[in-house]
């Protein structure tokens, strides 16, 4: 079955339908529950007024009407629910529902009195962004937005946005990615007619912008000391629902929600492949899965208190949220510094550039946004990609050594299947390398005498 085929097959799946008709109240809000796709309850008083509950568990009042009654259909977005009592949402709606059919459309109406967490709704319920990624802006307008948050977006300047940025020193890097989602709002709010201009445009020009080396740091410290952490990750007394997911996080370079909410629909045995449909690229993304992570699944599917929804649970219909718990007891026990989960995803990227893959494969394995219009038309094989895969785990897999007894000396192994045999037992360790422990302090000298001159 080739990629379109796959496509085509989780687009079949039975879904849930995605618009309810009921009469909106509070009780019906509370207890519309977030899922895997956004849906409507659409109210039964009010024709046109609807509830939008999104899979991040946002839930939005807006309108929708055809323009002076037979033109083009407009969807207009009244706001949060967290913020407007169903009353007043319907009352709003009856005014621009009115305003719609008249000819008029109502985000014209009062248009630069609206602010810019008011706009951020707006935004979001426009877009169709990760839940991730809407809980982060939602973050950052709540934590730094103070002294921006109540003003119109009509009234805030260049200078208001400058002066407001310099006074988040405390706070630079929050402070930055919030700049940088009142940009993004700003640039929308002119493209969709609220506002002429984007007044962040300016200030990107006047501020020096921190740049933060940890990450860095720290990728580059786990990557020289990946044998330590690997042997340790072996040896962790860590839950094997933490262990599973970290196979899968270092051998595909998944995005944190993208693995931690796996369901298994999305797991196709038959082929041997995840789909990932939902993701903060927007572009369906299928990953072959070698040996080490279809022996994973494979437990994971067989486990008799396996979850009836998602790959990874912690407790029933629940998946798991954290894993820094496990990662700081394997990195404590190496000796390194702890990581977060995104750092796995990084150190899956540094293996693909160690294995001389090409930027455009690793930016494809990665599932990275793109504005190139051939990516959309390039097929990409499965089959091609799956040995690909196969050489990240190899490489994990090389950097463990297990050491034997052979006659009288100790020999230390370089071998593959590592991981497979000793989480899994589906198969034995596969021999790349034989020396011994003498030879192996040898080539430590010479190596250090080729710097040192000793």
């Amino acid at each position: 079955m080739d990629y379109k085929s796959l496509q085509l097959k989780s687009i079949s799946r039975l879904t849930p339908p995605t618009t309810e008709k009921c009469a909106i109240s509070s009780v019906i809000i509370a207890k519309a529950v977030p899922r895997k796709k956004e849906y409507f309850l659409r109210d039964t008083k009010t024709v046109g007024f609807y509830v939008r509950v999104k899979p991040s568990g946002k839930k939005t009042f807006g309108v929708q009407a055809r323009l002076n009654g037979n033109g083009s259909t407009l969807q207009r977005t009244i706001g949060d629910t967290a913020r407007y009592s169903v009353t007043q949402a319907r009352e709003i709606a009856k005014k621009w529902l009115v305003s719609i059919s008249t000819g008029t459309d109502p985000k014209h109406e009062a248009i630069g009195e609206i602010s810019l967490v008011q706009l951020l709704d707006r935004y979001i319920s426009a877009r169709a962004l990760a839940p991730r990624t809407e809980a982060d802006y939602q973050y950052n307008f709540n934590h730094y937005l103070k002294g921006l948050s109540s003003k119109s977006i009509s009234a805030i300047s260049t200078e208001d946005i400058l002066s407001w940025y310099n006074s988040g020193r405390n706070h630079p890097i929050g402070t930055d990615r919030t700049f940088a989602t009142i940009s993004s709002t700003l640039k929308w709010a002119v493209a969709a007619g609220y506002i002429k201009s984007n007044p962040a445009e300016k200030v990107s020009l006047l501020i020096t912008r921190p740049s933060s080396t940890t990450s860095h740091q720290k990728l580059r410290t786990l990557f020289n000391n990946l044998p330590k952490f690997m042997d340790s990750f072996i040896e962790a007394e860590i839950s094997t629902v933490m262990r599973d997911w970290i196979v899968l996080s270092i051998s595909t370079g998944l995005r944190r929600e993208e693995s931690m909410t796996l369901t298994w629909q999305q797991i196709d045995f038959e082929q041997k492949v995840v789909i990932v449909e939902q993701n903060k690229s927007q572009r369906p993304l299928v990953i072959p899965m070698t040996g080490l992570t279809y022996d994973m699944f494979q437990s994971r599917f067989h486990d008799p208190q396996r979850d009836s929804r998602y790959v990874f649970s912690s407790k029933p219909g629940i998946a798991i949220k954290d894993a820094r718990k496990a990662l700081k007891k394997i990195c404590a026990s190496a000796g390194i510094t702890p990581i977060n989960h995104h750092d796995l995803r990084r150190l899956f990227a540094s293996i693909c550039d160690e294995l001389n893959l090409s930027k455009e494969e690793i930016s494809t394995f990665l599932n990275h946004a793109t504005k190139s219009v051939t990516d959309t038309y390039v097929h990409r094989s499965i089959e091609n990609r799956r040995p690909k895969y196969n050489r990240v785990v190899d490489y994990l897999d090389l950097t463990m050594r297990t050491e034997h007894q052979t006659g009288e000396k100790n020999q230390v192994m370089s071998a593959t299947s590592v991981m497979r045999a000793i989480f899994y037992g589906k198969v034995n360790i596969e021999p790349a390398e034989f020396y011994s422990e003498h030879e192996t302090e040898a080539n430590r000298r010479d190596y250090e005498a080729y710097w040192e001159g000793m």
